[in-house]
């Protein structure tokens, strides 16, 4: 039988090995057999070895070309996916399961495989029935399991028949973890892969297992196959995180072995299946293991049944549950809350437990006479496909989903979660708007608190995805079907989150369940409470019992167990009685002192909406009344300071402030700002509107971000989510001023935040209604509350208001000094108080500046003791005399500051010469604004500076070709967005493709296929300095090719003048002759080579064909044709071809050279050289673009530089 390396390896060597055996085949023979009948890829194989490798050797190499022990991560992924196929028989994926599994878990023991076959011929069964059915038959081997499934296919068996329970654990437990003895466990001291280890001996687990840490510490090669968990004998669930090999050493002895992954007390555990696989022997009675010839001592552990199960989280939520009870620690309540919680273990939802169902009630979903709503599925993005069949694989794994038939469907929403991972969601908005409402009273949160009086101990629970733990009625669960792309159509087996009258059915659970002496139930909120510890031990044990009976599972991580003090339905519970929790009231008591009108104005337009509520409300508030006129001066003094606190305390007490009344409806009001939002959460009682509660919360700088919408979109949810306690199961109104919120229960397709967003909403049963931002002066000024004094935004947001008015000015009370301090003004000055004019002899040791001053004595005049000029131009005015120290601060404030505008010489000097003098004063400011660092940065010189211009010659076609990149140019039909231009500097010959992208792979390929395929490589290639034309593979073609890459200078296309005005010329030339659509211009790329070909260059005086081919090319526009040459022999005509193309070649060169000359001429008539020294400040032209920054509003020179 022959081998080419494309059957499946394993099976022809054992048909070899049995063939070897039945003829008697020695190690020569085998060899020579195996090497005769290899072909194909087996082949190469073979003679990559020596000649006189052994039968052995040949195996080996095999083995590791073609075996599947290798491709093990693709088998598990193989295996995992398998299912069974419309038609396939039973048989034939059995067998096929078997094979994967083999090939999946090459080092596995028999019994592993096994196991591990069942259970996944099981989960790829198609019939859902037949999967059940087989689930609680429990078949032990393959065989059977087929043989069962053949028996319920053919009698056409179903589970109703049966009346076999379901078995309800998760389809992928691949292995288990047991125990050795229920007190003591034994360890063996050896090595892993040479480092010193301790094993656990554990003869009741399946598998072996190793810690990840310890698998990382000691350099073990691991492997991440398919997920699956293990079973310990409590049930409790373990994950693993892959697999890894290593070698063992006992006694002196090595073996090689596959170890599991997971997270376990011991540093490794030996299971049975490397018990088995090095033949031990244990005798617990000496306490030795016998493997082959060595006989190794075990060492005995005293240890907890957790520790030998390898299960650390067991204990945790125990150990965190005891340590945030108020209890002491070490104590007798400390030893007995233990013992309870751990009797009770079994209904603490640890991770890897199945939920609980319970019996108690059903959720129906009645929705009359109406027909059925059919949604059309949302597309998922392909990123989040794997995710999505996860999060179903899971549902289904916890019998929470199940394969429909509905003619109802709604729509899958994908909202992403803070961490990053996504939650599945299904949109019911329309579903509920038909559905009739549950009227199940909730229960009055007054007369629960009401009996909470004189407890001292307080214990809350919270059950574990309680929806999930309440059944569906079986004909209502089509209308909680959803579908999905390529997914098919699903439908819920329990109560989804998102329906209306989940929180009646949930409450009746609670109420049915738990009896009102033992606890306080409001919908998921339980509360045990007593007077003492033995009291609430006693009522907190029977309501454990009663979650056990009705099979409910509890969440400990929300739990807490006696506590002195908690929070209930919002409000404060402590063996001191009941108060009202104070973040009812801090939005109104934290709310910082106004610093301006502005504050002022949002305090007194929220606390004037419940003026009615204030006695003498004007006179109370004139104070502050006052500071919001428009010419009074901003001054906060005692009488503000009294009048704040009053109106602050009566906004918090009553008749404002009132305790809720739970027979009426609530109202909240949500308004938000662009820093804050807010939020007042009321009722009408008597005729009247008070306040329940107010909430307020600063916006983050991601959320100051959101357009206004958005922001009013999340006041609502941050409102509605703060007040859940008294708006859940409840129907409310919720009043906002922004009227594009009325949408809110009607949006099509939300996603992402929004999506998020309005799952949270779709909860709670409310209506919207709009009123007008005058109405809404309640919510809108607790939403322009002001920040406290350590917000760094509010502070920032004053800075720049100061900014924005922070002008520079001289201030006149420095005016005085300044001028007297001035030795040359303090002179003059005198001089003119005195009334005498000194002489001109007087003044031959004087400063120049006071000479010149002298010069100008009768424009300069005295007021007060300040010297004025006084300028007669067409508007007269006063100028002040600048002494000076002062010269550098007039020329900042004129020139730099926001108000100067750092205009150029002739504005700032008009500037200057409105309010001050001082001789040179022309002088100065021209020397300012030249050197002026930041006018310099962005306006560089005024004049360029420009080089002679530098020619490279060419004499042949192809010594030198330019390419660019034309475009984007708008997306045609053929889909390019892009040119790609090439020509010859020589002979001006064109090239043009058409690319729909300009990436360097894409340019790549055009360049070889259209360009050098079609007129050959050049000499030298000369580009710009794009990403593409710079990418290692353009200059590995380039490279290929012989070809010498260049480029142009940066921020100078001149360098490639040539290709920049054939980009001229084809843009001109398609805009002429695109049609109106502009979605054709490839297709006139083709004949605008053609014309250009055929032109006369003004450079050449010839056209491109003539100087590449020697001949012009044959035009469609001809309309009388020369007769046709006669017939000449080749050799003749290559001949005169070659000599014509020599004279057009030489006629063009010398054509060139005029031409070029010609332009340099008029060029360097231009040209202006920079003269630099060495050490000279340079500034440099390097214009840069940054993420997130406008370019024009960046500087494009860097420096000074020397």
């Amino acid at each position: 039988m022959l081998y080419d390396g494309t059957s499946a390896w394993e099976e022809y060597r054992t048909h070899l090995d049995v063939v070897a055996t039945v003829n008697g085949w020695g190690e020569v023979r085998k060899a020579q057999e195996l090497a005769c009948a290899l072909r194909g890829s087996a082949l190469t194989v073979l003679t990559s070895l020596p000649p006189d490798s052994s039968a052995q050797s040949v195996i080996e190499a095999l083995d590791n070309r073609f075996g599947q022990r290798n491709l093990a991560e693709r088998w598990h992924t193989t295996l995992e996916q398998r299912r069974q196929q419309i038609g396939e028989p039973l048989a034939h994926l059995a067998t096929d399961v078997e094979r994967l599994t083999r090939f999946a878990f090459p080092d596995w023991p028999e019994p592993c495989k096994e196991e591990i076959s069942v259970r996944v011929f099981l989960k790829a069964l198609r019939d859902e029935d037949s999967r059940r059915i087989l689930s609680g038959l429990a078949p032990k081997n393959l065989n059977e399991a087929l043989a069962k499934a053949q028996q319920i296919e053919s009698s056409e068996i179903r589970a109703a028949d049966t009346g076999l329970p379901r078995k309800r654990f998760c389809s992928q437990l691949y292995g288990k973890v047991g125990s050795l003895c229920s007190g003591e466990s034994l360890l063996v001291k050896g090595k892993l892969n040479g480092i010193e280890c301790q094993f656990l001996v554990d003869t009741g687990a399946t598998v072996s297992i190793v810690r990840p840490d310890v698998a990382d510490s000691f350099n073990l090669h691991t492997t991440n196959p398919i997920c699956f968990k293990l079973r310990s004998v409590q049930g409790t669930l373990l994950d693993t995180n892959g697999s890894a090999s290593a070698s063992v050493e006992l006694g002196g002895e090595k073996w090689p072995h596959s170890f599991l992954l997971a997270q376990v007390m011991d540093q490794a555990i030996l299971g049975m299946d490397f018990l088995s696989k090095i033949g031990a022997k244990l005798d617990l009675a000496a306490k030795t293991m016998e493997a082959g010839k060595t006989t190794i001592s075990l060492q005995p552990c005293q240890a907890q049944d957790e520790k030998v199960l390898g299960i650390k989280k067991e204990e945790e939520w125990i150990k965190s549950a005891l340590e945030s009870s108020d209890l002491a620690q070490g104590s007798t309540e400390w030893g007995t809350l233990s013992s309870l919680l751990t009797k009770f273990a079994d209904i603490f939802a640890t991770k890897g437990k199945p939920l609980g169902r319970t019996h108690v009630v059903t959720h129906a979903i009645d929705t009359g006479d109406a027909q059925p709503i059919k949604q059309a599925p949302r597309r998922v993005p392909y990123a989040q496909e794997d995710h999505v069949d996860q999060l179903m694989r899971e549902m289904v794994e916890q019998d929470v989903i199940e394969p429909s038939k509905s003619p109802w469907a709604s729509p899958v929403v994908l909202i992403p979660k803070k961490d990053g991972s996504t939650r599945f969601c299904i949109d019911f908005r329309k579903v509920n708007r038909i559905t009739k409402k549950d009227s199940y009273t909730l229960p009055c949160i007054q007369e629960l608190l009401d009996t909470l009086g004189g407890s001292q101990w307080f214990c809350t629970i919270d059950l574990k995805s309680g929806y999930w733990q309440i059944a569906l009625k079986e004909e209502d669960r089509e209308k909680t079907a959803f579908s999905l792309y390529r997914k098919g159509l699903w439908q819920f087996k329990v109560m989804p989150f998102g329906l209306t009258n989940a929180p009646a059915t949930f409450q009746r659970l609670m109420e049915a369940v738990i009896p009102p002496e033992l606890a306080l139930t409001y919908l998921d909120d339980v509360i045990v409470y007593g007077p003492d510890f033995e009291t609430v031990l006693t009522k907190l044990e029977q309501v454990f019992g009663c979650f056990q009976r009705a099979n409910l599972q509890i969440n400990p991580k929300k739990c807490s167990f006696f506590k002195k003090q908690t929070a209930y339905l919002g409000h404060v519970i402590s063996s001191d009685g009941v108060r009202t929790d104070s973040s009812k009231t801090q939005a109104v008591e934290d709310w910082p002192v106004p610093k301006n009108k502005k504050n002022v104005r949002a305090f007194l337009g929220f606390c004037s909406y419940y003026r009615r509520f204030v006695k003498g409300f004007s006179e109370l508030a004139k104070p502050l009344t006052s500071l919001t006129e428009g010419t009074a001066v901003f001054s906060w003094d005692q009488s503000c300071e009294e009048s704040f606190k009053k109106l602050k305390t009566a906004m918090v007490s009553a008749p404002i402030l009132a305790f809720p009344d739970f027979n009426q409806p609530f109202i909240l009001d949500c308004d938000a700002s662009g820093h804050a939002v807010g939020s007042v959460l009321s009722q009408r009682q008597e005729g009247h509107e008070v306040v329940i509660a107010y909430f307020s919360r600063t916006l983050s700088k991601q959320e100051r971000n959101y357009c206004a919408t958005r922001r009013e979109l999340l006041a609502v949810v941050l409102g509605v989510t703060h007040f859940h306690q008294y708006l859940y199961g409840r129907r409310f109104t919720l009043r906002t001023d922004h009227a594009s919120l009325m949408w809110l229960t009607t949006f099509r397709r939300p996603e992402g935040q929004l999506a998020r967003w309005l799952e949270t909403l779709q909860s709670y049963d409310f209506e919207i209604i709009h009123r007008a931002g005058l109405k809404h002066a309640n919510a809108d000024g607790l939403s322009r509350r002001p920040c406290g004094p350590v917000c760094n935004y509010c502070s920032r947001r004053d800075m720049d208001e100061c900014r924005k008015v922070n002008v520079q000015t001289l201030p006149r009370e420095g005016k005085d000094d300044s001028q007297l301090s001035d030795p040359a003004l303090n002179r003059l000055i005198h001089w003119k108080t005195q009334g005498t004019k000194p002489e001109a002899a007087d003044l031959v040791a004087v400063d120049d500046r006071l000479r010149k001053l002298w010069n100008r004595w009768d424009s300069l005049v005295l007021h007060g003791n300040q010297l004025f000029h006084k300028w007669e131009g067409l508007r007269a005015c006063l100028q002040w005399v600048v002494p000076t120290a002062k010269v550098k601060e007039v020329l900042q404030q004129c020139h730099d500051n926001p108000i100067g505008g750092h205009f150029g010489f002739f504005k700032t000097l008009a500037k200057v010469r409105q309010s001050y003098f001082w001789p040179s004063m022309t002088a100065d400011v021209r020397a300012w604004c030249r050197t002026c660092q930041k006018c310099l940065a962005f306006k560089g010189p005024g004049r360029k500076t420009t080089a002679p211009l530098y020619q490279l010659a060419v004499g042949n076609p192809l010594d030198r070709m330019g390419l660019d990149i034309l475009g984007p140019f708008p997306k045609t039909s053929r889909g390019n967005k892009f040119v790609m231009v090439a020509v010859d500097y020589f002979t001006k010959w064109p090239e043009a493709v058409a690319l729909p992208n300009q990436e360097a792979r894409t340019v790549a390929i055009a360049l070889v296929e259209n360009v050098l395929s079609r007129i050959g490589t050049p000499l030298e290639l000369h580009t710009d300095q794009g990403r593409n034309f710079e990418s290692e593979l353009v200059k590995e073609v380039s490279q290929l090719m012989g070809i010498r890459k260049t480029r142009s200078t940066a921020l100078h296309p001149q360098s490639n003048g040539l290709v920049e005005r054939l980009n001229r010329t084809l843009s001109k030339y398609l805009a002429q002759f695109v049609n109106h659509c502009q979605n054709d211009w490839d297709e006139k790329i083709p004949l605008f080579l053609m014309a250009y070909r055929s032109a006369c260059n003004a450079t050449t005086g010839l056209s491109p064909a003539q100087l590449m081919y020697g001949r012009d090319l044959r035009l469609p526009e001809v309309l009388v044709r020369p007769p046709s040459q006669p017939m000449r022999p080749n050799s003749e005509y290559v001949l005169q071809l070659r000599q014509h193309l020599e004279e057009v070649r030489e006629f063009a060169l010398k054509e060139s050279k005029l031409k070029l000359r010609t332009q340099k001429e008029n060029y360097d008539r231009q040209a202006r050289l920079p003269n630099f020294q060495e050490g000279d400040w340079v500034w440099v032209y390097n214009p840069q673009r940054k993420r997130g920054l406008c370019p024009k509003l960046q500087p494009s020179w860097t420096g000074p530089w020397t």
